[in-house]
């Protein structure tokens, strides 16, 4: 074989290695690149060409793969929790560390950031989840079910239900596939599974919708009512709670609509709190104080016009 011929297989090679990992989400372990026909000599050769990095013993990353993906694999295991379910565009409240599931039987973590040893049990920007089962894990990112039961376990159970909901009317998970996940696990995940609902729109809803049932009030999500179609949250017969979102209300034709709606909803006898992010996610004392004052002296009940 002539020079050329091996430059023009080397390349072709190289070229194979990109498009298996590129399919692969980027990171993939050596045993998945073998079954996928790239030689072990390629392999070998696209590392020392630095084509390829050599992320963990058995575990490969190309160039512009996830930062998070490649850091959980680094630390010894796969992406998950909040850092997973918000690559999927699953509503998420603020959580910047990086969450990562190893195996129970796991050692000798190591920093997300290559050249910095090892994982210091001081490190507060890593969360690790203890994985019930040994073994060496072969996917970098945790499967959603998993990854929502890992949310369940380190975030607060009104921010987990808010992450359930938002996963569930996405469609990327089912509630027979999370109840399945919960089962044989403590009350604590069987709770929030059951206190989930798939109508709600947004994160915020979800977390006022918990928040009032946790404080004995009737709440009621997504439901009609005359001349505007669906509501957010009704408590009682005529309080209709509107909860805009940060990473999902819309533009300016979106609030003219608000507007419109409003305005029928008033007409027609209804009460209508409209929420911002802030009110929900910093200023909810103020608007809890509200609401308990408006239920206290009955104002959400009895309205004109009945919902449908």
């Amino acid at each position: 074989m002539n020079a050329t011929t091996g430059r023009a297989q080397n390349a072709a090679g190289l070229d194979a290695i990109g498009r298996v990992m590129t399919a692969l989400g980027g990171v993939a372990t050596r045993g998945s690149l073998l079954r996928s026909g790239i030689s072990r000599h390629t392999l070998s050769r696209a590392v020392r060409d630095g084509y390829v990095e050599s992320v963990r013993q058995g575990w490969y990353a190309i160039p512009g793969a996830e930062p998070d993906v490649v850091a959980a694999v680094r630390v010894g295991g796969m992406l998950t929790s909040v850092s997973a379910t918000r690559r999927l565009g699953i509503w998420t409240l603020d959580d910047n560390r990086l969450h990562v599931a190893v195996p129970v039987n796991a050692s000798r973590l190591r920093a997300p950031v290559a050249g910095q040893g090892t994982l210091r049990a001081s490190d507060q920007g890593v969360c690790i989840h203890w994985r019930s089962m040994p073994g060496a894990l072969q996917a970098p990112v945790a499967a959603t079910a998993e990854a929502l039961m890992h949310v369940i376990e380190c975030q607060s159970p009104e921010r987990a239900v808010a992450t359930l909901d938002s996963a569930l009317n996405m469609g990327v998970v089912t509630l027979r596939q999370l109840r399945m996940a919960a089962a044989g696990r403590s009350a604590r995940y069987r709770r929030a599974v059951q206190q989930c609902d798939t109508e709600s729109q947004s994160g915020t809803e979800s977390l006022v919708r918990f928040r009032l049932r946790r404080l004995g009030i009737r709440v009621r999500s997504q439901v009609f009512c005359d001349g505007v179609g669906r509501v957010d949250l009704l408590v009682g017969d005529r309080l209709a709670i509107e909860c805009d979102s940060r990473a999902f209300h819309g533009g300016d034709d979106a609030g003219e609509r608000d507007y419109d709606r409003d305005l029928v909803l008033i007409d027609g006898d209804y009460l209508v709190l409209r929420l911002r992010y802030r009110h929900v996610v910093y200023e909810w004392p103020r608007v809890e104080a509200i609401i308990l004052g408006l239920v206290r002296r009955n104002r959400h009940l009895n309205a004109r016009r009945r919902v449908g």
